[in-house]
């Protein structure tokens, strides 16, 4: 079997379990989710959090699947599960104002987008979706476009 480890290119102490039946069920339930096989993905995310609860990117696969299947305030829980564990891991960042968003709550969306550009101040899609947020949904062009600027200068 493959391994997967990692949700995205930070690591960090909780990020990954050291318990070896934890990673063992994680690295199932990602090949689950390599097939879209959402229900036995979350039961083998679930499997592993009860090895490891601190096991952030478990709790990441969870809020991607709950989000991707349209479960937005259960993606939600999951995430800021991922975040109690992993303070700046950067999926749980980028989605929980997404579901903000999602949820029209685009001033809240804003005010945590912000919060992550100061983490990662060189992230595209951080950048692109506060010039999405602007430009589409508060309809303010001139802070859009300076978004798009920097986004643009990333590439």
């Amino acid at each position: 079997m493959q391994e997967f480890i990692a949700t995205n290119n930070y690591i960090y102490p909780n990020s990954v379990s050291n318990d070896k039946e934890a990673l063992a069920l994680f690295n199932k339930g990602q090949v689950f989710l390599q097939e879209q096989n959402y229900k036995e993905a979350i039961k083998s995310f679930k499997s592993a959090l009860k090895k490891d609860s601190k096991f952030s990117f478990a709790w990441d696969n969870l809020g991607i699947i709950y989000y991707t299947t349209d479960k937005k305030d259960d993606a939600l829980k999951a995430f800021k599960k991922s975040i109690k564990e992993d303070p700046n891991g950067l999926y749980p960042m980028l989605y929980i104002p997404r579901i903000y968003s999602d949820k029209k709550d685009y001033q809240q969306a804003l005010k945590l987008y912000k919060e992550v550009v100061e983490i990662y101040p060189n992230s595209l899609d951080v950048n692109l979706s506060i010039a999405n947020l602007y430009y589409l949904q508060l309809n303010d062009a001139y802070s859009g476009f300076k978004y798009y600027a920097k986004a643009y200068k990333l590439t």
